[in-house]
């Protein structure tokens, strides 16, 4: 059978896993954003960008 239920159960699994992963992507970038704003530093702001762009590129990846 091409979608058994076996399978239809791994695929829920599998995009309920990938829908975790995303929630705490979103915390991560949440976070981060918020980092950020506070901080006055130009050196760690700059850390925290691109930290902010890869975790933003992740996101990217699991909803598409």
């Amino acid at each position: 059978m091409p979608n058994s239920l076996e399978d239809i159960q791994d695929k829920n699994k599998f995009t309920n896993y990938l829908n975790e992963i995303l929630s705490a992507e979103n915390a991560i970038v949440e976070r981060i954003h918020k980092r950020i704003q506070e901080t006055q530093f130009r050196e760690s702001k700059n850390t925290l960008q691109q930290e902010f762009q890869e975790e933003k590129n992740h996101q990217s990846k699991l909803r598409n």
